[in-house]
């Protein structure tokens, strides 16, 4: 739900917001209430993560229910320039 309102939110100021979520059912419900990019997946995949342009990405921001995923998704951002992380 964090995450769902924050999209909501960055949405409102206008901003590109992209979504991974393992979740194939809360990726279906985004698609069709949000306007969002989508990535099916695990926001710990440093793989997954790697594969991702993040050049024109100015926020990162992991809202998982795991601290430690949140660190890793955030360290992996940090290390592909990506300026801030949260």
């Amino acid at each position: 739900k964090v995450g769902y309102s924050l999209a909501q939110r960055l949405i409102q100021d206008d901003h590109d917001v992209y979504v991974i979520d393992r979740s194939p059912e809360r990726i279906h419900n985004l698609e069709n209430t949000l306007d969002v990019s989508l990535v099916l997946g695990n926001g710990s995949d440093v793989q997954l993560l790697n594969e991702i342009d993040m050049s024109d990405v100015g926020m990162f921001i992991a809202v998982t229910d795991s601290d430690e995923v949140n660190m890793l998704s955030c360290s992996v951002a940090k290390i592909k320039g990506v300026p801030t992380t949260i």
